[in-house]
């Protein structure tokens, strides 16, 4: 909570009651508001809220919470199809509701270059970018000769069961 009193900006996300509760409880402790966003699963079927309506109502829910600032909703990754009907969808149903939305966020790396599908961003977390792995080669967002490589030795003694690398 700390950190929240240095930076400019710091946001976290949450897909339910039981962490906002937590949260909102470490920001009363520290006397900090905690800016948050709903995560949201639009297929990837990792984190997040199932639908829009349940963006909403967990929106609302911990925006009641004493310290709880709603900021956005979020997902990862943006490319797949049901993407862009998600956050149409939720941005209407906030909007209808008189809640402003002003961080609609999106990530993946691949996704990057779908960004422009997306109207309704207003950021996009890419993340390896930088290095670029074998998820990026598998998507086509980069080929072999561009990624960064880095080896790590494995310091344990091979037996019938574990070979050395």
């Amino acid at each position: 909570m700390a950190l929240t009193k240095r930076l400019k900006r710091l946001a976290v996300v949450l897909d339910n009651d039981a962490v906002a509760k937590g949260l909102s409880d470490a920001g009363v402790r520290h006397g900090v508001d905690v800016r948050f966003l709903i995560e949201c699963d639009t297929g990837m079927g990792r984190n997040g809220v199932q639908s829009p309506e349940a963006a909403l109502d967990l929106a609302r829910s911990v925006m009641k919470m004493p310290r709880m600032q709603f900021e956005g909703i979020m997902t990862f990754p943006i490319r797949y199809p049901g993407s862009r009907q998600f956050f149409e969808q939720a941005l209407g149903l906030f909007k209808r509701a008189g809640i402003p939305v002003p961080v609609v966020s999106g990530g993946g790396t691949p996704a990057i270059f779908k960004v422009q599908d997306f109207p309704m961003l207003t950021e996009h977390r890419a993340g390896t970018y930088l290095y670029n792995d074998v998820m990026t080669v598998a998507t086509g967002t980069a080929a072999w000769d561009k990624l960064r490589h880095a080896r790590a030795g494995y310091g344990g003694k091979p037996t019938d069961g574990r070979r050395a690398p």
